[in-house]
């Protein structure tokens, strides 16, 4: 049975289809609403003439204009109705006639060329209509003529029944009008019509009760609400009431046809459904001949493919497959002859463009139908889901191959830390199958003392994707730096994932930190350089000040020496003084050696020095003028008693800071000298103070350490040591400061790097 059969099969109204044979109009099929009214099956209506089904009494006006009807609908390709016919039913059991009155419409059905086929029979037994509206007309002629028997009247009347004064409010009412409104009478006689009005139909109701307020009967249909809030749909009929020739008020009849509505509803949202199904879905349908010529095709046609559906009929539908498809549906299509539904995969088909579609057809075998007599397709264009799903398989072996292939760990993970699956070089990496990777999680390979692992997932989680460097550790336990890339996302099922890529920066950090290694010693060869710098500095200083002057001196001499006509005693004279500056350019030779020698020292190794045996060495080597001058050295090295230095460098340090604080004491003061360590971050800082003769600071503080700078003229020296002191000091990538009163001691402070 076909879907327009089912529909034609369950229709709540009676139906009949007819047929035209050899002039006369036959019966072909009969609805089951039909059969059940007329107490008949559809096997003894079908194939007979409509006087041969339903013979005529003397109360019925015949068949013939039913027949004249068919005829009117058939030539004209028009539906015909006709209003009110009276057409009793035979009971065969009682062997007497039931009144019937009928609402009949005939309606052509056409064929392929637009000809009258079939005559669809649609009729709707109105007995109940028509006996009610004689029983109104009796009632409205008794109500005029015999006023005493009303009350009675009104009584046996479903129908309800009622009147209304000018302004709306009710009058007198029935017990059929109490039912329809479910409202007592008592209230209803306090009431006025308008509180049951529907809000959607009130302005329509108002307009036609002051319509009949003005003399004209009225009649009409609309939405109103009972007292208990139930909706319903009632035909009103008002009358004008006159008295003396005056309108003084309304009588009105009103007829609950709710249901009427519901049906008539029903079979329009049957007839839209059959619509949107078959001719406006999005599906292709089609009725094919064995051969698979095209019969009939959907208008869906044409938003599917571009064909009208008329440029189908008649031609092959396998002439429209694309050939490397073809011989596939073929040999599918055929396995309908002992099959009576297939479904045909997705195949190309071309459409008015010459494009080629995919489409994916279920056929049904209705070969042995004969309102069919065909096989039904019921296509669809999947064009858009195929090349999604290519699209789809190639992303995936897109992935699939970076994932397989990628030199760096791909791991796809729960945000909770388990880990779903783990890619070659995962397993490589972390010296793990993937199956033990799955089992352990995110902690296998974690660092969980990495205090950024926290962070990491900390931002991921904020964020939906965090990249750093982490900490990892390998099955042996050994740990190596990543570089790690994580994000969290949803799979085709929405369940949230995460997917980790770690790339090994060993050999990275490696480069690193001997770049750090190299910019470092860079560093310090610049250091070296500007020391370099002022040392060539203070060489060009000696060149041209404390050179020149002893050997200008020196020439100066040998040119008198040359006069031998010179006394005796002025020529000895002039040897001493020949002699004095020829020791004065020694020393000076000594000092630039001293400083040469700095750059000599500082290519030594470094060493782990020990303060306190430094000290007491530097004691030891002083010991006379220790002990003569009755000097007091003390130290405090708790803090820190080791340095990782040069030690001729610190040697020479400690030995001129000692020397110069014996040097220049005060006078009948015994010197006191205090040596102490601290420990600050990545520093060693080491503290000499004494109770010496002090420095103006405020006007030798930019000389203290210079070349040649000397602040006290009555003690013997060249105002080399303090030079010497900064040099080395800079040289071991340390520094000095001084502080000091004129008259109250000096405190030197070294800072050095501690660098072990």
């Amino acid at each position: 049975m076909t879907y327009h059969q089912k529909i034609f099969k369950n229709m709540p109204f009676p139906c009949l289809l007819f047929e035209r044979r050899e002039g006369d109009f036959v019966i072909k099929e009969s609805n089951t609403q039909f059969c059940k009214i007329t107490n008949s099956n559809e096997e003894e209506l079908k194939g007979k003439l409509i006087e041969e089904v339903f013979p005529q009494n003397s109360f019925s006006l015949g068949s013939n204009e039913i027949v004249e009807s068919f005829k009117i609908a058939f030539t004209s390709q028009e539906p015909h109705k006709i209003d009110v016919l009276r057409y009793d039913i035979y009971d065969k059991q009682n062997d007497s006639y039931q009144d019937k009155y009928w609402e009949i419409e005939n309606i052509p059905l056409l064929d392929e060329n637009h000809e009258s086929e079939y005559i669809l029979n649609v009729v709707r037994d109105i007995t109940f209509d028509v006996l009610e509206s004689e029983r109104c007309n009796v009632l409205q002629y008794n109500f005029d003529t015999k006023t005493e028997n009303h009350e009675e009247f009104i009584e046996r009347i479903t129908d309800g029944l009622f009147s209304l004064d000018l302004e709306g409010n009710f009058v007198s009412l029935n017990k059929g009008l109490i039912d329809i409104v479910e409202t007592p009478e008592s209230e209803l006689l306090k009431m006025n019509f308008l509180p049951f009005c529907g809000q959607d139909h009130r302005e329509i109701i108002v307009k036609k009760f002051n319509v009949a307020i003005g003399g004209k009967n009225q009649k009409f249909e609309a939405n109103f609400i009972s007292g208990k809030g139930r909706k319903m749909f009632l035909e009103i009929s008002l009358v004008p009431l006159k008295n003396e020739g005056k309108i003084t008020g309304l009588y009105g009849i009103a007829k609950d046809i709710s249901r009427l509505k519901e049906s008539e509803n029903a079979l329009s949202q049957s007839e839209i459904k059959f619509k949107s199904l078959v001719q406006e879905g999005s599906d292709l349908i089609g009725i094919l001949d064995l051969e698979g010529k095209y019969k009939f095709v959907s208008e869906t046609s044409y938003p599917v493919l571009g064909f009208a559906p008329e440029e189908f009929i008649g031609k092959m539908a396998f002439d429209f497959i694309h050939p490397e498809d073809k011989e596939r549906v073929i040999k599918q299509f055929s396995e309908l002859e002992l099959k009576r539904q297939i479904e045909i995969q997705p195949f190309r088909f071309k459409n008015a463009k010459g494009e080629w579609r995919w489409i994916e057809t279920k056929a049904t075998n209705f070969a042995n139908d004969p309102s069919v007599s065909g096989i039904v397709t019921n296509s669809r264009d999947v064009t858009e889901h195929i090349n999604s799903q290519k699209a789809i398989k190639e992303s995936e072996e897109r992935y699939r191959s970076f994932f397989e292939n990628s030199i760096d760990a791909v791991m796809v993970t729960i945000p909770d830390g388990r880990i779903l699956a783990a890619n070659p070089s995962a397993c490589k990496m972390f010296q793990r199958t993937e199956k033990e990777l799955c089992l352990m999680g995110r902690a296998a390979v974690t660092d969980p003392m990495d205090p950024r692992l926290a962070e990491a997932l900390k931002l991921r989680r904020e964020t939906g994707t965090a990249s750093l460097e982490l900490s990892f550790i390998r099955k042996d336990g050994s740990k190596f730096p990543g570089e790690i890339t994580s994000s969290i996302f949803k799979d085709a099922n929405g369940d949230l994932r995460s997917s980790m890529i770690i790339r090994d920066i060993t050999e990275r950090k490696a480069t690193e930190n001997n770049l750090l290694k190299l910019n470092k010693e860079l560093k310090n060869y610049t250091k070296e350089i500007l020391t370099a710098n002022e040392g060539l500095e203070q060489f060009s200083y000696i060149v041209s000040h404390n050179l020149r002057a002893p050997i200008a001196n020196i020439i100066g001499l040998a040119n008198l020496l040359e006069n031998n006509d010179q006394p005796e005693e002025i020529q000895k004279e002039l040897f001493n003084e020949t002699f004095t500056n020829i020791r004065r350019l020694d020393n000076v030779m000594q000092d630039l050696n001293e400083t040469l020698k700095l750059k000599d020292d500082f290519s030594k190794k470094r060493e782990s020095v020990n303060l306190e045996s430094l000290t007491q060495s530097i004691i030891a080597s002083n010991q006379n003028l220790i002990d003569t001058e009755n000097v007091s050295i003390t130290n405090n090295f708790g803090a820190i008693d080791k340095v990782y230095t040069v030690k001729s460098y610190l040697y020479s340090t400690f030995f001129n800071l000692i020397s110069n604080s014996i040097k220049y004491r005060k006078p009948d003061v015994s010197p006191v000298i205090e040596i102490r360590t601290e420990r600050l971050d990545d520093q060693v800082i080491i503290h000499f103070k004494d109770n010496g003769l002090g420095i103006d600071l405020e006007k030798k503080g930019d000389q203290i350490f210079g070349f040649y700078k000397r602040f006290h003229k009555h003690v013997e020296g060249r105002g080399l040591g303090l030079f010497m002191v900064k040099s080395q000091l800079v040289m071991l990538g340390g520094q000095i400061e001084v502080k000091s009163l004129l008259g109250h001691g000096t405190e030197f402070t070294i800072y050095l790097p501690n660098n072990k």
